[in-house]
């Protein structure tokens, strides 16, 4: 992600989406969780080893807005200990062959119930979905 959007932001030829994203992307307060990474690039991110459980419980107790995660094992770990409160999913009309899926490897012991609150379309054919738990 870094440096790809905070270069994307003075790229010429980015289209105008892209530079939205990449300014709004740029930013933001990040936080990366990683086993070998210590220090981060871009001067927005913090780098920590630290228990995943009570960093975020320490982030949702602030003041802000939501908090997004991505990549593949991070969602689950957070679904799994109960952290995440609401589910935004987008649906890119590509057709992969291979790579891991979102839920592949979730080892959730029980059903989430999810409830659809919304639904859009975006004018690049992707379709955003938000649920929250039942």
């Amino acid at each position: 992600m870094v440096p790809y959007w905070p270069d994307t932001v003075k790229d010429p030829n980015s289209t105008k989406e892209e530079r939205e994203f990449a300014q709004a992307f740029d930013g933001i307060q990040k936080l990366v969780f990683s086993r070998t990474l210590t220090i981060a690039e871009d001067k927005n991110t913090r780098v920590t080893n630290a228990d995943l459980s009570g960093e975020i419980l320490k982030l949702k107790q602030q003041p802000g807005g939501n908090i997004s995660i991505g990549g593949v094992n991070l969602p689950l770990q957070m679904i799994e200990l109960g952290l995440v409160d609401e589910f935004h999913y987008v649906i890119h009309p590509v057709i992969v062959g291979e790579g891991r899926s979102l839920l592949e490897a979730a080892g959730l012991k029980e059903n989430l119930g999810l409830k659809l609150i919304g639904s859009r379309i975006l004018e690049s054919g992707c379709v955003a979905l938000h649920y929250v738990k039942n």
